[in-house]
């Protein structure tokens, strides 16, 4: 298994690598793409798959009606991929995923740092927007005031 700075870990599958990105403490991206894909009964598949950490650890990420569809899996040909591939995927590869987290605590724990920092950023982005925004918008109330002031004048 090895690690990359972007909070990546390389897994070997009984099918060939993925890549398992850390986005935050709570949260795993899983891939194998078209130039590294998986083979499963001879056929090449690309892989994504989201895991999100839930109160008994990590597993596949639920939708909002807690159904296990955040994955994929597709055949390079783009053929339909077979019921045996999806038992075989779903059978192996989030738990190898989990068993390797578990020795994954600073990855998770950095990815969770990055992740704050980024969202740090974007808060501070939109504050900064937001008072450009205001000073704008306070710039136009002077500019109305001083009509209002300068036609109340007048008409005294």
């Amino acid at each position: 298994m090895s690690i990359r700075e972007d909070h990546t870990i390389k897994i070997q599958t009984p099918f060939g690598k993925v890549n398992v990105k850390a986005t935050n403490a709570n949260h795993v991206y899983v891939h194998a793409d078209r130039y590294a894909p998986l083979t499963i009964n001879r056929v090449e598949y690309r892989l994504s798959m989201h895991m999100n950490r839930y109160e008994h650890g990590f597993e596949l990420a639920r939708n909002e009606h807690g159904n296990h569809e955040q994955w994929y899996l597709e055949r390079i040909d783009n053929r339909d991929y077979s019921s045996a591939a999806k038992k075989k995927v779903l059978d192996t590869i989030p738990a190898l995923v989990v068993s390797a987290l578990a020795s994954q605590q600073a990855l998770l724990e950095d990815a969770e740092l990055q992740s704050l920092d980024e969202q740090s950023a974007r808060i501070t982005c939109q504050i900064d927007t937001l008072t450009r925004e205001i000073d704008e918008k306070r710039a136009e109330l002077m500019v109305l005031a001083q009509k209002r002031t300068r036609i109340s004048q007048e008409q005294a």
